[in-house]
């Protein structure tokens, strides 16, 4: 191991993870989280000998956090080394950290300068050398060649496919999509080409965009426009491992034919964060040109109302979730 600091996170929220350790890298630090982690590798020796190795350990507090006796075990660690910092998720209440920590000072995550500072503070500086902050930038760009070549019509290659490159959402639910096919046609029987062009990575119905917070309700909304027969592109966690370039690319290659945008969303901070408001705002740009003909829908969840969207999305339709079953009609396929 090569590195100056150890994150400690819950995997049920990899977001700030991701983007915190690109941010470190790109400042000139080493950081360190579970994604290094080889096969056969033992996770609590790795663990131990990661955070000894370490100057300094960054704990991002979630709410799964608060529960995760991982995320307590290496914090307990580090404070015991005199090598801890503490950040948070904006959903998470100081006051209810675990005691240990709850009279520290713990920044919301995305304060990067001040995260610095600290880390200067413990000794921690900056080598210079950015890279990236794992490989799963490669691994994503090995997927994609990956299925360029996979064999549309062959339910093993298929499945072949999905055990090795799963993780990352847009492809899972790309090549499950086309097994599907395959399967309810007879999983030997190759498809006419007809049915292969309508099942390729462009043939989304809709496109769910949403923050992680409000992914309990997007969950739901996926369930029902699936049984509605759409074909739905939702991705919780995986596609956000990449760092911001390659998920902006990942994402821009998704939503470059998907023909309706559904934006979940239950605060006005949601829709403002940089990962949604990138994807609401890309689809509108291109509906607004004349490039897209289907529809915006964003549904309200809580106590959000339509007065508390931003403008752009206040132009479009906007609907308590509830009423999701009455917006079917909206969200028709593709060329139908």
């Amino acid at each position: 191991m090569d590195h100056d600091i150890f994150i400690s996170y819950s995997q049920r929220v990899p977001e700030p993870t991701i983007a915190l350790a690109d941010e470190l890298t790109r400042r000139g630090f080493r950081p360190w989280y579970d994604v290094n982690l080889l096969p056969g590798q033992y996770f609590s020796k790795v663990f131990n000998d990661a955070i000894d190795r370490a100057k300094a350990v960054v704990t991002i507090w979630s709410p799964p956090a608060l529960s995760s006796t991982w995320v307590l075990a290496e914090s307990e660690r580090a404070l015991e080394q005199k090598k801890l910092i503490c950040v948070r998720t904006e959903a998470v209440d100081p006051k209810k950290l675990p005691i240990r920590f709850n009279r520290m000072h713990v920044p919301i995550w995305t304060d990067f300068d001040s995260l610095v500072q600290a880390l200067i503070g413990m000794g921690v500086r900056p080598s210079g050398l950015a890279g990236p902050a794992n490989d799963l930038e490669a691994l994503m760009h090995e997927a994609q060649r990956a299925w360029k070549v996979v064999p549309k019509d062959d339910a093993k290659a298929i499945k072949a496919f999905i055990e090795l490159y799963g993780q990352f959402a847009m492809f899972r639910v790309m090549a499950q999509t086309r097994l599907d096919a395959l399967l309810a046609t007879g999983a030997q029987t190759p498809l006419p080409a007809k049915v292969e062009e309508s099942t390729n990575s462009s043939a989304y119905d809709v496109f769910i965009s949403s923050k992680s917070e409000d992914y309990p309700h997007a969950r739901k909304v996926a369930k029902a426009l699936h049984k509605a027969g759409l074909r739905v592109f939702y991705s919780e966690e995986e596609l956000r491992r990449m760092g911001k370039s390659d998920y902006y690319d990942a994402i821009d290659n998704v939503l470059e034919d998907v023909h309706h945008m559904v934006v979940v969303t239950s605060a006005r901070k949601h829709v403002d964060s940089p990962w949604v408001k990138k994807e609401w705002q890309t689809y509108l740009t291109e509906k607004l040109s004349g490039r897209k003909s289907g529809n915006l829908v964003t549904l309200l969840c809580g106590n959000m109302t339509v007065r508390d969207l931003p403008i752009g999305l206040r132009q479009h339709e906007a609907r308590p979730v509830d009423e999701l079953p009455e917006l079917l009609n909206y969200f028709k396929p593709s060329g139908t």
